[in-house]
């Protein structure tokens, strides 16, 4: 029996409809339509979460839908999402730039221990990103609690950044305007 035919089976058997069907899974009821019409075949994350609806073993799902098993034994190759490119195109940025600051510390005022803990910092903040369940962000940001506590966790990392640049920059702008003057 192929997969879209055994979904329909045990949907009707459980007296779903497609669309609520859909909402368990969080996927499109158009989508439950292609399975059972067999136009497109679910991800491999989609038929386990099907077996888990309907307390079917992954066997007992796609036994005897040879296109679904041969589907999910493709090599697929190593892909990086688009996010995951720029992630890591970052990371190889930072690592260059950590290289280059500590090969020639002169150039950079000797400042290579605050690099490495700004490195740190950036590779902590890129794997949190990476783990960080979005799906449920915005759950979590519903609870005043946690947002306010967010909101001063991230006014206190930022302050001396905040203030550093505003400094830097009243500097600069005098030094430019003495400059100017001298002309």
């Amino acid at each position: 029996m192929k997969i879209g035919e055994n979904i329909q089976l045990h949907r009707e058997q459980h007296g779903m409809s497609q669309q609520e069907l859909a909402e368990k899974l969080g996927v499109t009821r158009q989508s439950i339509s292609k399975w059972e019409n067999d136009t497109a075949l679910p991800s491999f994350k989609s038929v386990l979460m099907i077996g888990d609806v309907f307390n079917l073993s992954l066997d007992e799902l796609v036994r005897g839908d040879d296109r679904l098993i041969e589907e999910y034994q493709k090599d697929k190759g190593f892909k990086l999402s688009p996010t995951e490119k720029v992630v890591f195109s970052i990371i190889g940025i930072s690592i260059l730039a950590f290289v280059s600051v500590s090969m020639w510390p002169s150039l950079f005022q000797g400042v290579w221990v605050q690099g490495l803990f700004e490195f740190a910092q950036l590779v902590a903040f890129v794997a949190l990103m990476m783990n960080i369940p979005w799906r449920d962000v915005n759950k979590l940001l519903c609870n005043r609690k946690l947002f306010w506590l967010l909101m001063v966790w991230l006014l206190l990392v930022a302050t001396p950044y905040i203030v550093s640049a505003t400094q830097d920059t009243v500097t600069g702008f005098k030094q430019g305007v003495q400059e100017s003057q001298r002309y």
